[in-house]
């Protein structure tokens, strides 16, 4: 036997639960041997009492009661050795979290001495500070777009206006003339963009493509 050698506890509660079934299976043996035994005793008595030997009886009553009392502690012993195997495995369950607990305990100060609460402190702050700085560039980028690309409404409605008006003197000398009495504009009249419904540019638009 190695004295040297740590024992595993969950070898040992394994070896203690095996002894304990080893125990109930003796006491389970004993208690049918006191069973046959209770048996013949009666047997016996009541022969000795048809016989009139009353002695006899008396005697064989008094290791009847002694069998009787002696499955009475069977029982009471099986029943404090299955307390025990109980009692057993909720120690090893408790072994076990113990173990838990302690790696757990072990992991998170590990994890703790590799990162420092100050140093991840000043890693979010830094972070923070990158993220805004970010925040102000990208802002600051979107409002030179804007202003860049930013076109005053009334300089492109003036402009949208001269195209028109640009266009309408173009057609007014290649459109035909058109019937008397006939309703839209005629050959010789000039129209600006800004009394030209949708129709008139369209009838123009056609002239050029004619």
């Amino acid at each position: 036997m190695n004295f040297f050698k740590k024992e595993d506890p969950k070898e040992t509660a394994r070896a203690n639960q095996r002894q304990l079934r080893r125990t109930n299976r003796d006491l389970a043996s004993d208690m049918r041997a006191l069973e046959r035994r209770e048996k013949e005793v009666e047997l016996e008595i009541k022969k000795y009492a048809k016989a009139g030997h009353i002695d006899a009886c008396k005697t064989l009553a008094k290791q009847l009661v002694r069998i009787r009392q002696q499955k009475t502690n069977n029982v009471n012993m099986g029943a404090r050795v299955t307390s025990i195997g109980a009692q057993a495995n909720t120690m090893g369950s408790m072994h076990t979290m113990a173990n838990a607990m302690g790696t757990t305990a072990k992991t998170m100060k590990t994890v703790n001495d590799a990162m420092p609460l100050d140093k991840f402190a000043a890693d979010m702050r830094a972070f923070q500070q990158v993220n805004d700085q970010m925040d102000m560039k990208e802002e600051l980028i979107n409002e030179t777009l804007d202003s860049m690309l930013e076109v005053d409404e009334d300089e492109e409605q003036a402009v949208i206006d001269q195209v028109l008006d640009e266009i309408g003197i173009e057609t007014a000398s290649k459109m035909p003339a058109a019937p008397r009495g006939a309703t839209g504009l005629t050959s010789g009249t000039k129209t600006t963009g800004k009394d030209m419904t949708d129709a008139d540019l369209e009838r123009m638009l056609a002239s050029l493509r004619n």
